[in-house]
């Protein structure tokens, strides 16, 4: 691990790669690599030590401080290696901090492998139940973390939503036909995740009106017959997923009078999650 060669530390690192004790925390092969993770001049070698480092708890912050390594390729290298593991493998602040700075990354081959792999893995990992998946890195335990959580997970939804076909988009909303509360949320499902869900997808659908995706719902369409896909785009046109003024103003009513507070929330907290949800209602009123 010390000779002067990029090319035979980084084999010396693979070699040693059985060599660790993972469940020692004084363990010297875990030790080198983190140092050379962390210090070695060499690109290369920086990124053999995260491909052969253990992937244990107390290894990980060794490893998401490589998400800021100065060489694009590291941070890359990087991402695809913490995509091969379950999201639910890390705790819920790391998955917030591999997402923020990945999805902000200066760098579009990082940005590409954040969306292409890792945030494919991770929605797959949850059954692509858009509200579970950011409902996993939501940490809510002050205003400031839930106004985080929604740009965050608006940010990431809005990436994956590029990959998705509108008409699915829309079905997974499953918004009431009743006359009453027509296209909108069933009141019973109206969570803070479903609603930053809610105003993500009529974002999306609203782009679409205005012709900034188009080409994107087509390629979706999986077809090759221009007239086939003309038909589609025109259904989705065609659809109306906007309520009503008058009827999303009786939801809202309805929603502020039976908000179910719970009982195992402090009042301070509950005021909190409430002005969220009501802010996301306002935002979507304005998309609409």
């Amino acid at each position: 691990m010390k000779d002067i060669s990029p090319l035979v530390r980084t084999q010396a690192v693979f070699a040693l790669q059985r060599l660790q004790d993972p469940d020692s925390s004084e363990d010297p092969v875990t030790k080198s690599f983190i140092y050379h993770m962390e210090s070695d001049p060499a690109v290369k070698v920086r990124q053999a030590t995260i491909t052969a480092i253990a992937k244990k708890l107390q290894n990980i912050p060794a490893i998401l401080d490589r998400l800021h390594d100065v060489d694009e390729k590291v941070r890359r290298h990087t991402y695809l290696q913490m995509s091969s593991y379950s999201v639910k493998s890390y705790k819920i602040a790391d998955r917030i901090a591999i997402l923020s700075a990945g999805l902000n990354d200066r760098s579009e081959i990082v940005k590409k492998a954040v969306t292409n792999l890792l945030l494919s893995n991770w929605i797959g990992v949850y059954d692509h139940d858009y509200a579970e998946f950011i409902r996993a890195i939501k940490l809510d335990s002050s205003e400031k973390e839930l106004i985080k959580f929604r740009s965050l997970a608006e940010t990431a939804l809005s990436e994956i939503f590029k990959k998705r076909k509108l008409n699915d988009l829309i079905a997974y909303l499953n918004a009431s036909e009743s006359k009453e509360y027509k296209n909108c949320l069933q009141l019973e499902k109206t969570t803070l995740e479903m609603l930053v869900v809610w105003k993500m997808i009529t974002k999306c659908y609203q782009d679409y009106l205005n012709g900034k995706n188009r080409s994107e719902i087509k390629d979706d369409v999986g077809s090759d017959d221009e007239e086939e896909s003309t038909l589609v785009n025109q259904s989705v046109s065609n659809l109306n997923i906007f309520p009503e003024v008058s009827v999303f103003c009786d939801y809202l009513e309805n929603f502020v009078n039976n908000f179910n507070f719970g009982t195992d929330l402090d009042e301070k907290y509950q005021k909190i999650y409430f002005s969220q949800c009501l802010v996301m209602l306002l935002q979507i009123v304005q998309l609409n």
